[in-house]
């Protein structure tokens, strides 16, 4: 950080700092909550998915032993790039006590820190289905032809749309329940995530968490509710209509690196007269697979 000599200055760099960080904390970390987060030390990360065996051969008697090997799957290169935002707090307002004005300044450089890699990260649903944007097995995050390294595809979304629903959440968990790894064996990847907008709370609530089936007339039991999925409500994800089903997340594939994590550097601009206060952080996110997530465009 530069030298900060000037009365003015060195009066307002301490507060400033404190009201930028407590702008930073209002602003809820959603990130741990979907992503992998871990920390880089390099200017990129690689990641390689490499498949498992395949089932065993049924071998004649002293016949010869099939041996087999893994594959290379999914192949992600994650580059971190910068990401900067800053203040300046003039000399004046500083002498016409608009303290309340450069506080308001700071925290809102704070809360926009926490909240730009938040909406970088959920344009990952908002474009799960966008054919512009593609991950590296060339398909959309939610397509039903996923290519499989050993052969064959994987679907994680409806061939037909539709929207969230009671019979349309329980499809959604039999296609997880049935799907296959790279070389054809049997993966278990229960749901255990429903995330939705905004628009869709209250729909997404009733069907976790109320006992009896809420799209019926008659008392059935909500099978859903048995389910045990932890909804979530995203501001970050715009879409009125879709909605995603994620399994553990220790068992999926998105990625948040940081490279460096958001610090804040002041110094004092002689010549305007001014404190300046520079923002910054460096990171990269995406997905390698889209194993471990099922998703529909609604309707």
């Amino acid at each position: 950080m530069a030298m900060i000599t000037s009365g003015f200055a060195k009066l307002l760099a301490p507060g400033l700092y404190s009201v930028i960080n407590q702008g930073y904390q209002e602003v809820e970390d959603m990130l741990d909550l979907f992503y992998k987060v871990e920390g880089s030390e390099r200017s990129f990360e690689e990641e390689q998915v490499i498949t498992g065996l395949g089932l065993f051969v049924e071998t004649a008697e002293l016949g010869e032993t099939t041996y087999d090997d893994r594959l290379l799957g999914d192949y992600k290169k994650y580059t971190h790039l910068k990401s900067t935002l800053g203040i300046a707090i003039s000399e004046e307002m500083y002498d016409d006590d608009l303290y309340g004005e450069m506080k308001n300044y700071g925290r809102e450089l704070g809360r926009s820190a926490r909240e730009t890699p938040l909406v970088a990260a959920f344009q990952l649903y908002n474009r799960a289905f966008n054919a512009s944007y593609t991950g590296p097995d060339g398909k959309v995050f939610c397509a039903t032809d996923h290519p499989l390294a050993g052969g064959g595809t994987r679907s994680n979304r409806p061939t037909v749309a539709a929207d969230l629903s009671l019979t349309a959440l329980a499809q959604a968990e039999t296609d997880m329940l049935n799907w296959q790894d790279d070389r054809g064996k049997r993966i278990k990847l229960p749901p255990r995530v429903l995330l939705t907008g905004t628009a869709l709370k209250r729909k997404a609530f009733e069907l976790t968490k109320s006992e009896y089936n809420p799209e019926a007339v008659e008392r059935a039991a909500n099978y859903v509710r048995s389910m045990g999925l932890q909804s979530y409500a995203c501001p970050y994800i715009t879409s009125a209509k879709q909605w995603f089903l994620g399994t553990d997340k220790q068992n999926t594939y998105l990625r948040w690196w940081w490279r460096k994590k958001f610090g804040v550097r002041m110094w004092e601009d002689m010549d305007r007269g001014a404190l300046r206060a520079r923002g910054m952080y460096r990171s990269s996110s995406g997905w390698t697979t889209s194993l471990g997530w099922w998703g529909s465009p609604g309707l």
